[in-house]
């Protein structure tokens, strides 16, 4: 068991309705997440995208005057405009503005990106595990055995060079060591929306005996720009045995010789 975060809202699905829900939490001040099947369905309109029209109109306006984004991403991406229903009186003109599809759902997703308070879920680590040299599912580790740690990732969009990575601390939180997809050249392929990987690091346990934790993180770069996309803080207790400890964290491993020297 672990503990990732604390949120106070979280918000399923990012139609129109999700967006403007985890926009309004997020500036109440909760902590929000906002989930969704695809990152890039996040706002995505139909096959005849527009705003407004008859009685969806009056409801935009109301959500604008609530302080909801729709009214002013569409005013930045419309297309064009049309004031429906002028040959009848007044009480039923209804403005409906077509809109730029993409153009709609980019600007949507860049404003929730962009919002205090508010986390989207743009890759996931849904799932880890520690082995031991003899393939057994284990939290301890005997000094100078060879382990391994497993890390699974869901890629809710696409993420070009994932970086998958741990690390280890002791209780105090001084981080001791770790290491990367990146620092060891491991080659990760770039995931497809949905798609979900799982990376092995394989390693000898050279920690002097005593109670670490483990933490691990998934970053990667996205539009040009490096991004931490999620991360675990101390997700495990590991606790490694040994019969021999030294000073300091690391065991150098030296061989020692001794030679009698003569008088």
């Amino acid at each position: 068991m672990y503990h990732a975060e604390t949120i106070d809202v979280a918000v399923i699905g990012g139609g129109h309705a999700g967006c403007e829900a985890a926009l309004a939490a997020a500036r109440l001040g909760m902590r929000t997440v906002l989930f969704a099947i695809s990152l890039d369905s996040i706002a995505m309109m139909p096959c005849n995208p527009s705003i407004g029209g008859s009685s969806k109109g009056h409801l935009v306006r109301e959500v604008d005057a609530l302080g909801g984004e729709m009214g002013k991403v569409i005013d930045k991406t419309y297309i064009q405009t049309k004031m429906l229903n002028t040959g009848k009186g007044p009480a039923v003109y209804s403005l409906r503005a077509q809109a730029d599809k993409q153009a709609y759902q980019s600007e949507m997703k860049h404003r929730l990106e962009n919002t205090p308070n508010l986390k989207i879920k743009q890759a996931e680590i849904v799932d880890f595990a520690i082995k031991d040299d003899k393939g057994m599912f284990t939290n301890t580790i005997e000094k100078g055995s060879t382990f391994q740690i497993l890390m699974k990732v869901r890629f809710n969009e696409q993420i070009q060079e994932p970086i998958m990575a741990y690390t280890f601390k002791n209780i105090r939180g001084t981080e001791l060591t770790g290491t990367n997809t990146l620092f060891e050249k491991a080659e990760v392929p770039e995931p497809a929306p949905g798609g979900c990987c799982t990376v092995t690091f394989t390693q000898k346990m050279d920690l002097q005996g005593g109670e670490y934790l483990l933490s691990f993180g998934c970053t990667g770069y996205k539009d040009g720009e490096f991004k931490v996309f999620h991360r675990l803080y101390d997700a495990c207790n590991i606790t490694v045995i040994s019969a021999k400890n030294t000073v300091g964290f690391f065991d150098m491993n030296s061989t020692v010789t001794v030679q009698e020297d003569d008088i």
